[in-house]
């Protein structure tokens, strides 16, 4: 075989493994790149779902907290209430107190002014 025709049928031999190494490094990196993008889509959709839920989580706490906001609101509006009526009725014990008080010291008088004008007179012994 002359030279020419040895030296193209190696080039032709190294072209041939080189496609075909080429080929196979394509592929490989096809692979790869799948694999790459769908990890990267995978973790996309995980942090798209975790935001997602932490979004909700924070609108449902801020609802949540927002009655409870609300409620302590009616309950201290309804403690002030009771504490005014409270002061009222400790006001009004007071008074009623200061009434007792009153009359007892006029039954004590009445008392005694009943008792200087009708002194105990000892009872007699019963007949026998």
């Amino acid at each position: 075989m002359p030279f020419a025709s040895i030296a193209s049928t190696l080039v032709a031999v190294i072209a041939a493994f080189s496609a075909v190494a080429s080929q196979r490094a394509a592929a490989k990196a096809s692979v790869l790149n799948t694999q790459t993008t769908s990890r990267v889509d995978m973790e996309r959709e995980a942090y798209e779902r975790a935001r997602n839920f932490d979004t909700e989580t924070i609108r449902r706490q801020d609802e949540e907290l927002e009655e409870l906001r609300a409620r302590i609101r009616t309950v201290e509006s309804h403690n002030t209430e009771l504490r005014q009526e409270n002061e009222t009725l400790e006001r009004h014990v007071q008074r009623l107190e200061r009434k007792v008080a009153s009359v007892q010291y006029d039954l004590e008088v009445v008392k005694h002014e009943c008792a200087s004008k009708h002194p105990k007179t000892p009872k007699a012994p019963p007949d026998p």
